[in-house]
């Protein structure tokens, strides 16, 4: 019975040769072949519609495809099963103040958008063969961008987080996940959320200790700089003078601004961390040779508010402070008038074609 009961009645998807190419050029552009490959077999596995955008994929630069699937294709998921007895989505307020700061891409500087409260979502999703609902509740603290549909509409924006992450646990989808749920990930412009101070009173219950930045901060003078003007990179050099080749044979890149910069966003955020995706998706820019040092101050200006975004989001983890040792005396310095400390392969980026 239960077997009957999970198998989908929704017709398969096929596609043609020319259904394929149509798809290639409007709903997974620069996807690579394998990336391309893997999102037609989701949606023959999930049985959605790539050409009336039921799932597709969104790529940037280099970075690995993500396959996304909205609410109605969740739902229609579900509905294609027997075992699917309806859901019902709860909403709430609750008096949680939260901020959001992001830089805005446009007039490149910060915003910020704030309320003394926010909206809360439960979904509970019934199968035939089950005797309680599968329930999730979601914050919109958790997921709001505070910008465009979440800041006119979050209760709804909420409700379909919860909507499509109740959808997926009960019927075990997995790989695809809603636009909704992944904003502040991908897009990483949410730096900040300020949760509720409930009381001063101190707790009797146990407290995790505070959290201390990786980062020890490096002070630039911005004000000798021209922020307008593109970073340059130049060939990297040894103690010797003699310029560093990387294992593929190609000379490693260097700027001190760019590499102390980054090498601070890197000692202060988690290890496991993609600071290179972070810092180009939150600029907007595909390519380093893009980046100006206007951008690099402001990357820098936003460490703190990533630390705090990052730690807020671990579970029961303290983030040991690292001792970051001075740089050696006898490191080269660079004709932009910053030292060269010793790197690896990994410190630097490949020279960007």
């Amino acid at each position: 019975m239960e077997n009957e009961l999970m198998k989908s009645t929704l017709p398969p998807m096929i596609y043609d040769d020319s259904k394929k190419a149509l798809i290639k050029s409007m709903y997974a552009k620069n996807a690579t072949n394998d990336e391309l490959a893997l999102l037609f077999y989701m949606s023959e596995k999930y049985r959605l519609d790539i050409l009336t955008k039921q799932i597709w994929c969104v790529k940037f630069g280099d970075t690995p495809a993500q396959i996304y699937a909205g609410r109605d294709g969740f739902l229609e998921i579900g509905q294609g099963y027997p075992a699917f007895d309806g859901m019902e989505t709860l909403l709430s307020k609750v008096d949680e103040p939260f901020k959001v700061s992001y830089y805005d891409k446009e007039t490149k500087k910060t915003a910020e958008f704030s309320r003394s409260f926010q909206y809360v979502a439960t979904c509970n999703v019934f199968r035939k063969d089950r005797g309680h609902p599968t329930s999730v509740t979601v914050y919109e603290s958790e997921y709001t961008t505070g910008r465009n549909l979440w800041q006119t509409k979050p209760r709804t924006m909420i409700g379909k987080v919860a909507e499509s992450q109740a959808l997926r646990k009960a019927f075990s989808i997995s790989g695809i996940y809603s636009p909704e749920e992944m904003e502040q990930t991908s897009d990483f412009t949410v730096t900040q959320v300020t949760p509720k101070q409930t009381s001063t009173t101190p707790s009797t219950t146990s407290q995790k200790p505070p959290v201390e930045s990786k980062a020890q901060s490096n002070t630039f003078d911005w004000s000798k700089l021209n922020l307008d003007k593109k970073i340059e990179f130049k060939a990297a050099v040894d103690k010797e003078g003699k310029v560093r080749v990387g294992k593929d044979g190609k000379q490693m890149p260097y700027n001190g601004v760019w590499y102390h910069t980054m090498k601070e966003v890197r000692e202060a955020l988690p290890e496991d961390v993609d600071t290179e995706k972070l810092v180009k998706g939150f600029i907007g820019k595909e390519s380093y040779k893009e980046f100006t040092y206007g951008d690099l101050k402001t990357v820098q200006e936003f460490i703190p508010a990533w630390v705090e975004k990052f730690t807020a989001k671990a579970e029961d983890e303290t983030i040991e402070a690292d001792i970051i040792e001075d740089t050696p005396p006898e490191t080269p310095v660079g004709d932009d008038g910053f030292e060269q400390p010793s790197f690896s392969e990994q410190d630097v980026p490949e020279w960007e074609k």
